[in-house]
């Protein structure tokens, strides 16, 4: 009869952390065995331990990106060894973004782009996940699934994190990009063309903040030409072509714009108009009209006491007037695309009543005028006009002066009659009245406030 075999089974030792998927490295701790004296030994290559297998003594590190196998077996002399156990972790890791992870870089850009993000993940397969509104991404957010259009004119952040089922997050990787676009075109005001009087050009683009630079000799407006700040004033009788372009900073400079400016101006004659001058003569007399400036103008004349149009006669050659006749004569000089001449008359053995006088002289005022019309001639009434039409015997008498407010702009034409004589010559006066800027106001006004 066999004695009796009175060995006990020491009992399983207890794994720290259960088998299972884990984020980030674990230690894998093996509690205490019954009896505590017995040896724990152990294997990872899937074998099972034997009492030659390493004996277990701290805890068992289990790296990132690993899947490992643990099986444990406690050992006592005289006893019998325990059952087997054994424990699977996988420990999976961060995922990484690589980089870089924009295409284009983040950074600034003068016209519309298409964000592309590099979806190599390590390890494949990652989503990712971004926001523009400056917020950290979520496993809600938007999954990148296209190119993100960024349009002219904005500001955009992108935040992009990768996330993988039992696999941290990935790190936070953003990118800032500024689209700007390209400056308006320089706007012109007037336009070119061709103009009778000075001209004062304003320049203006409707990007804001940018800063125009223009040229007037035909050259490059570069950023080393003239700043615009101020019109531009073209004299007469003057040709100029206006270059201009847009800058601002980070932003594509605007096309370069032109415009040609003819300034010509007014017609006039040479002095004296008339040889010989208005008078009595008791002989003929041949009466030359002087010439223009420009010298190419057209003169036209009439004796018959009407205004000089471009269909009245052509001056070619002295004008006769017999001794002891009366005869008025009134010239007109006309030039495309210039102002005619004022009207210039001389009467001959008869009397021509002498041209209005104003006070004060025409310009510009910075307070409000009284504007005082005269004739050298007690007989002589004075009639005028204030919307540029030639003044005649069915316009305004002047009888007191004209007053002439703040912040107004007067153009006077004014002309002399008398019975049996020839009337005067138009006078013309352009007043200009400014004021002064109003001050500054404060609000709340200057004083001690407890907030």
């Amino acid at each position: 009869m066999r004695p009796c075999d009175r060995r006990r089974s020491a009992s399983y030792p207890d794994f720290s952390a259960i088998g299972r998927e884990y984020g980030d490295g674990i230690r894998q701790r093996i509690g205490i065995p019954h009896p505590a004296d017995a040896v724990i030994r152990y294997t990872t290559d899937g074998s099972d331990p034997t009492f030659g297998s390493p004996v277990f003594t701290t805890a068992i590190n289990v790296p990132l990106a690993t899947t490992l196998t643990i099986k444990v077996r406690a050992f006592k002399t005289d006893w019998e060894p325990s059952p087997v156990y054994s424990a699977s972790y996988t420990v999976t890791g961060q995922v990484t973004l690589p980089s870089p992870l924009f295409t284009p870089v983040p950074g600034i850009y003068q016209s519309s782009i298409n964000v592309v993000f590099d979806t190599a993940t390590i390890p494949a397969g990652a989503v990712l996940r971004y926001t523009l509104n400056g917020t950290d991404p979520t496993e809600s957010s938007p999954s990148y699934v296209a190119p993100i259009t960024l349009p002219l004119n904005s500001t955009t952040l992108i935040r992009v994190r990768a996330y993988l089922a039992n696999w941290l997050p990935s790190e936070i990787v953003e990118g800032l990009y500024r689209i700007t676009g390209q400056v308006a075109n320089v706007l012109f005001n007037p336009a070119g063309g061709t103009y009778q009087n000075a001209q004062s050009v304003n320049l203006f683009t409707t990007t804001g903040g940018a800063a125009i630079h223009y040229t007037l000799d035909g050259s490059e407006p570069d950023q080393t030409a003239p700043v615009y700040g101020a019109p531009i004033e073209l004299a007469l009788n003057s040709v100029t072509a206006i270059r201009a372009r847009a800058y601002k900073t980070d932003w594509t400079p605007s096309g370069i714009r032109e415009q040609t400016y003819i300034i010509t101006g007014q017609v006039v004659y040479n002095e004296p108009v008339f040889t010989p001058s208005s008078g009595f003569y008791a002989d003929q007399q041949s009466v030359t009209i002087n010439t223009t400036i420009p010298a190419d103008a057209i003169v036209k004349f009439t004796t018959d006491g009407t205004e000089p149009i471009l269909a009245s006669a052509t001056y070619t050659g002295p004008i006769v007037v017999p001794g002891g006749t009366t005869i008025v004569i009134k010239t007109r000089a006309f030039k495309p695309d210039w102002e005619p001449s004022v009207i210039h008359t001389a009467a001959y053995n008869a009397f021509i009543v002498p041209q209005p006088q104003f006070s004060p002289a025409a310009g510009t005022y910075t307070e409000a005028q009284n504007i005082i019309i005269t004739v050298p001639d007690a007989e002589a009434t004075i009639y005028y006009s204030l919307d540029g039409s030639e003044p005649d015997l069915g316009s305004t008498p002047y009888t007191v002066p004209i007053f002439a407010g703040l912040n107004t702009t007067w153009n006077i034409k004014a002309k002399a009659f008398r019975p049996g004589w020839v009337p005067s010559q138009t006078a013309n006066a352009t007043y200009v009245i400014t004021g002064q800027v109003l001050p500054v106001a404060f609000n709340p006004v200057g004083g001690t406030y407890t907030t």
